[in-house]
């Protein structure tokens, strides 16, 4: 199902105000959200979290989004119900932020580690939009976007080595300081 009429579809539903219709759609498109190159305003995102709050082990396709951050942060505890995800690098690191920026989204940082499968991929490979004229310039990361990634790290409290693929992203001393207290629970590409 298109990204467009994916996002029609819950928002209509979510105006209707019944959970019933949200997993009859989620089992007409076999649980899978695909939400992918669109920009979410706050309606669409009222009607994300309302099918999210209906749902269970969804997937959901959000390459290429736009998320404004307010919004991110009341979505990312509702990943629970999620069981696949797929991101870009650029909001990948907006939810490592909104992960940092309290002990409330603690439980959010394992969550989203856990239906990433442990594997937090900044490269350009995640970056690619074949819709686009993309190129691959390098992702330079500061020592915010580091802090914000090892604290994600550190929250989710796994036994599970992490995969922190950082090809073609460029890191300074000061970001690289940031990164040094995960390094044991990380699998560095």
């Amino acid at each position: 199902m298109s990204s467009s009429f994916m996002l029609c579809a819950i928002r209509e539903v979510y105006e209707s105000g019944s959970a019933g219709f949200v997993s009859g759609l989620l089992s007409s498109v076999e649980n899978y959200i695909n939400l992918q190159c669109r920009d979410l305003d706050s309606v669409h995102c009222d009607a994300l979290r309302f099918t999210l709050q209906h749902c269970t082990a969804a997937s959901l396709n959000l390459q290429w989004t736009s998320i404004p951050e307010e919004e991110l942060e009341s979505i990312l505890p509702l990943f629970t119900h999620v069981s696949r995800l797929s991101v870009d690098r650029w909001l990948l690191l907006k939810m490592f932020h909104c992960c940092s920026v309290s002990d409330v989204q603690q439980e959010a940082a394992s969550v989203l580690l856990s239906i990433l499968q442990h594997k937090l991929d900044l490269s350009c490979r995640s970056a690619m939009d074949l819709t686009t004229n993309t190129d691959s310039e390098p992702l330079h990361l500061t020592a915010d976007d580091c802090r914000a990634t090892s604290r994600v790290i550190q929250r989710a409290h796994s036994d599970t080595k992490t995969q922190l693929i950082l090809q073609d992203c460029e890191i300074h001393t000061a970001g690289m300081d940031e990164l040094f207290p995960v390094l044991h629970s990380v699998q560095l590409w």
